[in-house]
């Protein structure tokens, strides 16, 4: 008789749990349409007209791009131009509309997303596209006799050539990683009994201009005013001055390499660096990618991506689509990379060894 409770306790919890399992099973499926709109499937977007699309574009840039007046462009008229092609449109066509329209700008920050998050840029430089395969960073690694070693999650490459002149490669200027700060550092230290250091930027399509004045300071003797941004209106930017770095500074020869491939934050880079008494430029004229981009979302989910404001060059004048000419200039070509050769680099690590 004293084991009786304890048994029927035991069995009692059991079928307990086990109506009440089925009970909560019974009300997800019966609630099951409830929680697959709230929860699973994304809202519909309103249907917004093609025209009512193609006018929401074609007004943020008419409000906030900053080189109608440099390029010489009547956006007036091309309004005029693609309103009735966009009021003929149906479904996906306006995405063509809008691609065509943007792509009268020439303008390689340009680009839009569509509602379904598809990223459609209608202008690349034509340099760009030309020379963006002559620059291999394998072809680079040639030249130095042990593995280029690299930090900051990949974004930059660094080594020391036998005549005892230092290299950096910087991929981009995105500041995306928390350790790309900390690590550019290390590599300063480390390289600060080189006779001197190259600092490559080709294929650099850009990034922040946060992490662009940081790199710059590290090689700075006394504080710099960095370029001047004007907007749409012809406002220009308050005075800015970057800083040298407070605990490391190399302040020995450098030379930057670029290309035209070299675009935005590195084109900047490119800007300020030349006005270094120890800085040298090699290579090609930048991209010409002079506009800070913003992000303007418009009805329909579209997201329209362009500058509203423009970098200068130190004189006041404008780089963009023009770009920025080296010190010094030397082609590399694609068929040169095919060949395992680097020009570029080889005329560079000369000059620094006759400093």
């Amino acid at each position: 008789m004293g084991l009786l409770p304890v048994f029927n306790r035991q069995y009692f919890v059991k079928i307990r749990n086990m109506v009440l399992n089925k009970i909560f099973i019974a009300f997800l499926f019966s609630n099951l349409s409830f929680l697959q709109c709230s929860y699973i499937f994304e809202p519909v977007i309103e249907e917004v007209s093609p025209v009512k699309i193609f006018e929401d574009a074609w007004q943020v840039a008419d409000e906030n791009y900053p080189f109608f007046a440099f390029k010489n462009i009547d956006w007036a008229s091309i309004y005029q131009k693609y309103y009735l092609k966009a009021k003929n449109t149906q479904g996906d066509e306006i995405l063509i509309v809008l691609h065509n329209m943007l792509g009268e700008l020439k303008d390689g920050h340009i680009w839009f997303y569509t509602n379904g998050g598809k990223r459609i840029k209608p202008f690349y430089s034509p340099r760009t596209l030309k020379d963006r395969k002559a620059f291999s960073l394998l072809v680079v690694q040639k030249y130095f006799d042990k593995k280029l070693s690299f930090a900051g999650g990949k974004r930059f490459f660094y080594g020391i050539l036998s005549n005892n002149i230092g290299y950096i490669y910087i991929s981009t200027f995105k500041n995306d990683r928390t350790e790309w700060y900390i690590d550019f550092k290390n590599i300063i230290s480390r390289l600060k009994n080189t006779d001197g250091i190259i600092i490559d930027v080709r294929n650099n399509e850009g990034g922040s201009d946060i992490v662009t004045h940081y790199v710059i300071s590290f090689f700075l003797q006394q504080p710099i005013k960095s370029p001047v941004w004007v907007d749409s209106q012809g406002n220009k930017s308050p005075e800015y001055r970057i800083n040298p770095n407070k605990r490391i500074k190399y302040l020995k020869n450098i030379v930057v390499l670029q290309n035209d491939t070299s675009f935005s934050a590195a084109e900047e880079f490119v800007n300020i660096m030349k006005e270094l008494p120890s800085v040298t430029t090699v290579g090609d004229t930048t991209a010409g990618g002079s506009g800070a981009p913003e992000d303007f979302r418009i009805d329909g989910g579209f997201i329209i991506h362009i500058p509203t404001k423009a970098l200068l060059r130190y004189n006041g004048e404008y780089f963009e689509n023009t770009g920025i000419s080296p010190d010094i200039v030397v082609k590399q070509s694609e068929t040169d990379v095919k060949k395992g050769v680097d020009y570029q680099l080889e005329f560079t690590i000369q000059l620094l060894k006759n400093y």
